[in-house]
């Protein structure tokens, strides 16, 4: 048996498991913890042989200890998981193993609601009772999203179109008639409610910018307020350039335009009844208020 020279003890002891270790009845839970540790010593097991490969390096060497070749159906030919679950069980069991090992970690995570942790516990002892992964793994996932659900429903400070969202996947998803339709419904509500988040998000973005935007217009307007004071219209007009005078009539127009756009702006506002930010609303000019 190869054994990668740069494991820990505990996968070199995994791998040097005889063959009466490895035909002992294991429950399935034990399995499943076996199974984890083999797939670490695949991973590393595919980890030094590309390594021993990279840049054209020999396939065959004393520090790398790959064999020559694999056949199709050899552990190394497979990924990672497959190879485990085949080594364990000597099938192709990965995803059935999978979801014992999240049981299991369902099982001790403080951070899942304790009847969750209890579902996932009393899930593992009757797997290990009678086989049955899949149904039970299906039972505790339902639950866990339902809990998930029932946070954001109780959670006075989400957004009510995502609290509303979550109040019906969880209604739909406890009235279904098979688990996996349970599971479903309430994967496709969190997908929903994930949706809107993100968009919530990126409209907060929006609405941040838009905020910089006017602000940095009003002090931009506070820096010029007075220009038209400084020079007399007669003298401006007799002494200034082609491009100067050109530059006065592009910003009049501008200011035009964009006044003209406020004033529509803010007549829709006075339609829909919207009141605009308080701090946007006035500019400052030599210690006064102008309503804009």
């Amino acid at each position: 048996m190869w054994i990668p020279a740069r494991v820990s003890p505990l996968l070199r002891t995994v791998a040097m498991f005889d063959d009466e270790t490895l035909h002992k009845p294991l429950t399935v839970t034990e399995q499943a913890a076996l199974y984890a540790e083999y797939e670490k010593l695949y991973a590393a097991q595919a980890r030094l042989r590309q390594e021993a490969t990279r840049f054209g390096a020999a396939t065959n060497g004393p520090d790398t200890g790959l064999s020559e070749s694999s056949s199709p159906e050899s552990p190394t030919a497979l990924p990672s998981r497959q190879a485990a679950a085949l080594a364990v069980t000597g099938k192709k069991s990965a995803t059935r193993l999978d979801q014992v090992r999240d049981l299991q970690h369902l099982a001790v995570d403080n951070a899942e609601p304790p009847a969750v942790r209890g579902q996932a516990v009393e899930a593992l002892a009757r797997v290990d009772a009678d086989g049955k992964v899949n149904p039970r793994w299906e039972q505790v996932k339902l639950a866990q999203l339902l809990a998930v659900l029932d946070e954001i429903v109780a959670d006075l400070g989400q957004a009510e179109e995502v609290r509303a969202v979550a109040v019906d996947a969880a209604s739909r998803a406890r009235d279904a008639e098979a688990t996996p339709d349970g599971l479903r419904r309430a994967r496709q509500g969190l997908e929903q409610v994930a949706r809107l988040r993100k968009q919530a998000k990126a409209g907060r973005r929006a609405e941040a910018a838009a905020r910089r935007d006017a602000a940095q217009v009003a002090r931009i307007i506070r820096g010029e307020i007075g220009w038209w004071e400084m020079c007399e219209p007669d003298d401006f007009w007799a002494h200034a350039d082609e491009y100067t005078r050109n530059l006065v009539d592009t910003y009049i127009a501008g200011v035009r335009g964009f006044a003209e756009r406020v004033d529509a702006a803010r007549s829709a506002a006075a339609d829909g009844h919207l009141e605009p930010d308080a701090h946007l609303t006035d500019v400052k000019t030599d210690g006064q208020e102008e309503q804009r």
